[in-house]
């Protein structure tokens, strides 16, 4: 059983120590903040990149039943209290070397944060690392401990069978494992159709629009396109980012061959919806290419890696077709817009115009 006893560093929010109290004060609903280490193990695959997950799973620990915190629950693959006099680094080597048998770890902290639950409040000092040796966890401090894929901890969030505290940092330092990219569904129509809107941008949707018209007749259009099977703005094009079950990115593709075919969906609708003839619309891509029409992550989850994600998936649905390359264009105006498109392997092909702006084309 823990020592209540033990005392335990108490500090302020930057980590500096400013009194001392036992594990029972800690623990009893004082609310005394006192430092903790969390180190997340994650599996690498022979020729990646060390630190990248690229197996996608994570060791996690099974604590045993006697502890006073959370008992049976599946953590942190290493988790303990500073003790006082204690650095962060020496604590974390220490509880590494005794839960894991692990004796030649380097720390090296990659966040840090502030934890509270009804119980008790904690700094955090958050570790990451790769490993690929031997694992030799303590029977006395865990009760077991395995490598979960991201969708057995996804599967697992809020059933209760994984801490509070690690599900709510593994979103908060890994929330980009959590992403799902999938091939979207009829019933996110609307959800779709605000994204590309987005991506097409305010200006562009109007420009679209006949005499009288506005973006909510746009957006009620593009959600009629985006339900259908022959359009190119339709969920079978589609591919979602999505975050648990909220869609929070799209990439919107199809075989250039087929632009005719499928644009004489957006011309009829566009007639019945916004009073515009677009039957005269110039072409925006060309056969041997996965046009990417369309590409958005909402606001809240940009800087994260998703729109490149979603190009990565985008390129492997066009390999997957048989066709050579993605093509998009981007406009003149947006220079961050072809930095991201630039950085995962874009390349200039010629100029062009849609939307009434001067775009550029990129090929991949």
């Amino acid at each position: 059983m823990d020592n209540l006893q033990e005392i335990f560093p108490i500090v302020d929010e930057s980590g500096k120590v400013i009194g001392s109290a036992t594990r029972g004060e800690c623990h009893s609903g004082s609310k005394l903040l006192h430092p903790v280490v969390h180190l997340h193990v994650f599996r690498s695959a022979k020729g990646r990149l060390q630190g990248k997950n690229s197996k996608g799973e994570i060791y996690l620990q099974r604590r045993p039943e006697w502890k006073d915190i959370q008992p049976g629950k599946w953590d942190t693959a290493v988790g303990g209290h500073v003790d006082y006099g204690e650095t962060p680094e020496d604590a974390l080597r220490r509880e590494v070397r005794e839960e894991l048998g692990i004796t030649d770890f380097v720390p090296e902290f990659v966040d840090k944060y502030v934890f509270e639950s009804k119980r008790e409040r904690e700094l955090v000092y958050v570790n990451r690392t790769t490993y690929d040796g031997e694992i030799h966890p303590s029977t006395e401090e865990l009760d077991g401990g395995r490598f979960w894929t991201m969708q057995e901890i996804r599967d697992a969030m809020g059933k209760g069978v994984l801490t509070p505290n690690f599900e709510s940092e593994f979103k908060r330092c890994f929330g980009n494992e959590m992403i799902m990219i999938k091939e979207a569904t009829k019933g996110q129509a609307a959800e779709i159709a605000r994204l590309i809107m987005m991506a097409m941008t305010d200006d562009c949707c109007l420009y679209f629009c006949g005499d009288g018209f506005g973006l909510e007749d746009f957006r009620k259009m593009m959600t009629l396109l985006v339900e259908r099977e022959d359009s190119q703005y339709s969920y079978r094009n589609t591919l979602v980012a999505m975050d648990e079950d909220k869609v929070v990115g799209i990439s919107v593709s199809y075989d250039g061959a087929k632009l005719q075919q499928l644009r004489q969906a957006f011309i009829e609708t566009a007639k019945e919806h916004i009073g515009k003839d677009h039957s005269g619309m110039d072409d925006e891509t060309q056969a041997g290419e996965l046009y990417l029409d369309s590409l958005a992550v909402l606001p809240d989850y940009r800087r994260r890696g998703i729109a490149s994600r979603l190009i990565r998936a985008t390129k492997e649905r066009a390999d997957k077709m048989g066709i050579s390359c993605v093509g998009l264009l981007v406009d003149k105006g947006n220079p961050l817009g072809e930095a991201l498109y630039s950085s995962v392997g874009f390349q200039y092909a010629n100029d062009n115009m849609w939307g009434g702006h001067p775009m550029k084309h990129l090929v991949l």
